[in-house]
């Protein structure tokens, strides 16, 4: 193991953070990406890395537990430049991810500054071989500027356009890793997206999904347990995917929307109904979770961002499929 090069992974004790807004527990799974890296590299007969875990809390259950099966534990704070410093020292590789639903602010500066000071540490770095930033898409620049409130996709763009106009040589280490919506949304947020049961005048059994979504939609999807092999197939390519080239993490075959409850209603004995709402209901839907107005907006933007641009986020030109690198596991 002390011959094994450093891996340190952020987001590694992903646990839910309760958002209390008015009559509203909303419970969000949190930076389930690290968790998902740290449990496959553990899970690897052999590997040229050992995992430092880095968290905010080390005295957590949850980084007690990865303590406990041998995984070195360092406390990492995003707002705390000196605990970075000290947590990336003599890293090889490194996988960063931020949280914006963390640290909710109007305009995402705090996650944004989050990410640059952790950039900044890791621009500094004599170790360093190979940093995959974990970000998404901006949805102004690909919607053309007719969505521009989705604040934690554009955040996080920014932030790549910064690195890359401001630290040449990091960016030359650098992989941005893009991850589609995780299959596992509808258990994370059951109350938004999972079909509900409704009684149908006759007494049957409907399992009923209404979304703005059309029902031809196809929504890109990734299991959260295949980011662990994409960052495996990425470390191990010979630098394949360094130099900013951006790595998209979809499922190679998209469902429409209505597919997807068909298959679930199948695979569950259900009967299902797909429901096709308006623009209007779906904005009054998330105004009634009472967020502030700056994240309903959010949350509705990116909605219809994923309708109307479908094909065009987590596609790009020029953006490598993972189902390219890891071909075997995708």
């Amino acid at each position: 193991m002390a011959n094994k090069k450093v891996l340190a992974v952020f987001g590694s004790t992903g646990h839910q953070v309760r958002l209390s807004f008015t009559n509203l527990a909303f419970h969000l799974l949190r930076l389930l990406k690290g968790g998902a890296v740290i449990s496959h590299f553990l899970g690897l007969d052999s590997s040229p890395y050992r995992v430092r875990a880095l968290t905010r809390n080390p005295s957590s259950n949850a980084a007690r537990k990865l303590a406990d099966s041998g995984v070195e534990v360092v406390r990492a704070d995003l707002d705390d430049l000196e605990s970075l410093t000290n947590a990336l020292k003599d890293a090889h590789a490194v996988f960063l991810v931020t949280d914006f639903f963390s640290c909710i602010d109007a305009g995402a500066q705090r996650e944004m500054a989050q990410a640059k000071r952790a950039l900044k540490v890791l621009s500094e770095s004599t170790s360093l071989e190979h940093l995959l930033h974990s970000s998404l898409p901006g949805v102004r620049r690909v919607s053309k500027g007719k969505y521009n409130a989705v604040i934690h996709f554009d955040g996080k763009a920014e932030v790549v356009d910064w690195l890359r106009d401001t630290h040449a040589e990091l960016w030359g280490k650098t992989t941005i890793l893009w991850v589609g919506t995780y299959m596992q949304i509808w258990e994370q947020f059951k109350d938004v997206f999972a079909p509900k049961k409704t009684i149908t005048e006759d007494g049957e059994e409907v399992w009923k999904q209404r979304m703005v979504f059309y029902p031809e939609s196809k929504l890109p999807l990734v299991d959260v347990r295949d980011v662990g092999k994409v960052v495996q197939a990425i470390l191990t390519s010979g630098g394949e995917y360094k130099g900013g080239k951006t790595v998209s993490l979809v499922a190679p075959n998209a469902v429409s929307m209505k597919d997807q409850l068909d298959i679930w209603g199948a695979q569950v004995g259900k009967q299902t109904v797909f429901e096709h709402i308006s623009e209007e209901e779906s904005l009054q839907s998330i105004e009634s979770l009472g967020f502030p107005e700056f994240l309903t907006k959010a949350l509705w933007e990116v909605g219809l961002a994923y309708r109307d641009c479908e094909g065009k986020l987590l596609h790009q030109e020029g953006v490598v499929q993972a189902s390219e690198v890891s071909p075997e596991d995708l």
